[in-house]
């Protein structure tokens, strides 16, 4: 089998309609393993057997249904599970995702017979869009705080990686035209279980011809197979007719293996017509087939370019024309109704969550046409929403909906209905994303609902577009008629430009009519014009010869005393010289020694802590003057002393709360460490003098007027408070209802 890479870039005919079904093919299929540190020790007389059941929410209602369970491990609060649980990836939906860990008394027995440990929440969005596709959770539980943590890693299944590049040709096929030949093509459909067959291709036609040799093409293996290489796959061949009609010519089925086998012998494939085969006794074929190739090869991905970073943008545009209806009357299409979104509003969340996941910082780009704004009431047809021309992005969907609102308020109605600006302004924000040498893929959501009146320049810039890492994703509001918007979805004829002659190199347009979804839940739109966005992300890049980027390192996680979580820095050799210690380079403040996490020694821990601080601080309570570092009252290691004392008083806490000598130990030398920490803080942020008793500069580790206490202030939330207050939602209501 080749190695990942990518093959030159076919042209756009080459690469056909793929056909997809909403909900019917996952993009690929990811392999979660799990690791847990810290667990709370439920058992008397032993530590906790764990295990992790994972659950994932339906797409259509609240129930939680489970997809896969860890193997139990015995008497461990710090478990590395072997077993993986495999999920499905679906881009275009929000995957809530449950991962809970329970303490197994009835190994056999239903959820309700174990001790629950302790359950987490996240998205699947949120993994994969994970540095290195990894993330710890805080595990939450009824009436205990200390739970222990959850850490989750993904990886995409090597089956999912591998494409088919495959191509054929037809010979003496079934003349079915009466004053000519054939215009033949081919679909390919998979089996189903319960004997149907979904369609995953479909070739062009080739005109008046018997004997035709298609293009050749590329499909990843998950569409045809599912990674199934035994799977049937149906091949029927048509007579294409302008009025839409086909005339069937025949098929044959064998499986993907199958055919690696026929195009490595040569080996023609008769097609079968059933009807004329039961009619004529001397039938032999409706022609033959020949698979010219069918070559195996691993491909990227779109969970690689994840995987390397890859950095997904969205910018949105809304109309603001005057066949919406006024805003305030309620037939308007923008009527702020107070019992139920707007069509508006409902298509920017449905869409809008799916894509932020992806979009490291969240903040979106947002844009209006066909309004009078500002004290001029000059017609604009790209403004910035917010009403900041200079910086036009708010913050996640709801700074999106509310930016939305408020310019109802200080807008009018106007018009025509103009896309280019808007693209163009997108191509400026992807061409700005890429300037640092990031990979990026932007992808513009146009709200609209009307018919589009500068047709041919919006053409014009979407085949500018297409050279570029942009999608376009339309959404028509209303009842009216969207014929232009078929048009730039260029799913029958690429877009050709009749200002330069040039056309689209792919397609990078998605349509999709919001009345098609009235009643529904809005998760079906989302899911119907983002289907194809991980597809054009991966033929961008390949068209541009670019490779995924190496997959980044996971952030590594430590662990504090409480159940919070942060990602503290390492200590420093000379952070744990300071304290008198000798200190390899990695080595964690917030790591726990064994058997630190829950229990009763929370008095003796914070007795100690306070001991040792105060001796800390006596220790480092010195200034500079006149460039000469005066002595402490302390001889010159005091700050070693005084961190060594520090964790003696910790030890003795511990010791007196019923801990044994190691554990005791253990919890003395993480005191120790912290008060060599805080002594170096205070020699670091210590005020410089020069002779004249001026203050000087002194470099600070995160910027001036910083103070080193472990983590960067303002980054990492205080213990008990993390995740940060206000950004998930508390405990039994994930996900927001």
């Amino acid at each position: 089998m080749a190695a990942p890479s990518f093959s030159a870039a076919p042209s756009f005919r080459a690469t056909p309609t793929v056909m997809a079904h909403h909900g019917a093919i996952a993009l690929s299929k990811l392999e979660l393993s799990f690791k847990c540190k810290g667990l709370a020790d439920l058992d008397t007389f032993s530590k906790s057997d764990p295990q992790v059941w994972v659950y994932m929410k339906s797409q259509t209602s609240d129930s939680w249904g489970i997809v896969g369970k860890t193997e139990m491990v015995k008497d461990n609060l710090n478990p590395n599970f072997v077993t993986s649980v495999t999920v499905d990836f679906y881009f275009e939906h929000v995957q809530h995702i449950k991962f809970v860990v329970y303490d197994i008394d009835h190994p056999k027995g239903a959820a309700a017979e174990q001790d629950l440990i302790g359950e987490a929440f996240t998205t699947i969005g949120d993994i994969v869009s994970a540095k290195g596709q990894t993330i710890t959770k805080p595990l939450q539980a009824p009436r205990r705080r200390r739970n222990g943590h959850i850490t989750v890693s993904a990886e995409e299944v090597k089956q999912m990686k591998l494409a088919a590049k495959l191509r054929f040709s037809g010979k003496n096929l079934d003349k079915k035209d009466f004053f000519g030949k054939s215009d033949p093509f081919f679909r390919i459909s998979r089996a189903k279980e319960g004997g149907s067959w979904d369609a995953v291709y479909k070739s062009d036609y080739i005109r008046k011809t018997l004997n035709p040799v298609w293009l050749p093409f590329e499909l990843p293996v998950q569409k045809l197979n599912n990674g199934d290489m035994d799977r049937p796959l149906k091949f029927d061949v048509y007579d294409w007719n302008s009025n839409g009609k086909e005339d069937f010519i025949g098929s044959f089925t064998m499986s993907l293996k199958e055919m690696e086998n026929y195009a490595k012998s040569g080996s023609s494939i008769n097609l079968i017509n059933p009807a004329i085969k039961k009619k004529k006794s001397r039938y032999v074929n409706s022609g033959v087939i020949l698979i010219q190739q069918c070559e195996i090869y691993e491909a990227p991905t779109f969970v690689d370019f994840l995987r390397g970073g890859l950095q997904m943008n969205l910018v949105t545009s809304i109309d603001f024309t005057q066949s919406n209806g006024k805003q305030h009357l309620t037939s308007s299409l923008h009527y702020r109704n107070p019992y139920e979104p707007n069509a508006y509003a409902q298509a920017i969340k449905a869409v809008g969550e799916v894509l932020l996941a992806y979009d490291s910082d969240g903040l979106v780009p947002v844009f209006g046409f066909g309004a009078k704004v500002g004290k001029t009431q000059a017609v604009s047809h790209c403004f910035a929403v917010n009403g900041n021309e200079n910086d036009p992005e708010v913050h996640q969907v709801q700074g999106i909906l509310e930016a939305y609102h408020r310019s109802l308020d200080n807008i009018a109605l106007w018009g025509p209905t103009n896309f280019a600006p808007t693209i163009r302004r997108a191509m400026d924000i992807y061409n700005d994303s890429v300037k640092s040498g990031q990979q990026a893929y932007t992808v513009l959501l146009i709200l609209t609902d009307g018919v589009i009146t500068d047709q041919e320049e919006t053409i014009h810039q979407l085949v500018a577009a297409a050279k570029l890492g942009i999608s376009v994703v339309i959404v028509g509001i209303g009842n009216a008629e969207f014929d232009a918007m078929e048009v730039l979805d260029a799913d029958v004829h690429p877009l050709k430009s009749t200002r330069s002659g040039e056309t689209a190199l792919r397609d990078l347009v998605q349509f999709v009519p919001f009345r098609e979804f009235k009643g529904r839940d809005p998760s079906f739109l989302a899911a119907s014009v983002l289907e194809e966005i991980p597809g054009q992300v991966v033929e961008f890049f390949k068209m541009k010869g670019i490779l995924p980027n190496p997959p980044l390192m996971a952030a590594q996680p430590s662990f504090s005393m409480g159940n919070s979580f942060a990602v503290a820095p390492s200590v420093t050799p000379a952070l744990g010289a300071a304290a008198g210690m000798s200190v390899m380079p990695g080595m964690s403040l917030a790591t726990p020694p064994p058997g630190s996490a829950g229990g009763p020694s929370g008095a003796g821990l914070a007795a100690g802590a306070v001991a040792g601080g105060a001796l800390a601080g006596g220790a480092a309570a010195h200034h500079q003057q006149g460039g000469q570092q005066q002595p402490p009252p302390h001889d010159p290691h005091s700050a070693g002393k005084a961190a060594a004392v520090a964790g003696g008083a910790v030890a003795a806490g511990a010791m007196a709360t019923g801990h044994d000598k190691s554990t005791a130990v253990g919890v003395g030398a993480l005191a120790a460490a912290a008060a060599g920490t805080a002594v170096a803080a205070n020699n670091i942020s210590s005020e410089n003098k020069d002779a004249a008793g001026n203050p000087q500069q002194q470099p600070y580790p995160y910027g001036q007027n910083s103070s080193f206490t472990g983590a960067p202030p303002g980054q990492y939330p205080p213990q008990g408070q993390y995740p940060p207050q206000g950004q998930y939602p508390p405990q039994g209501q994930y996900p927001p209802q």
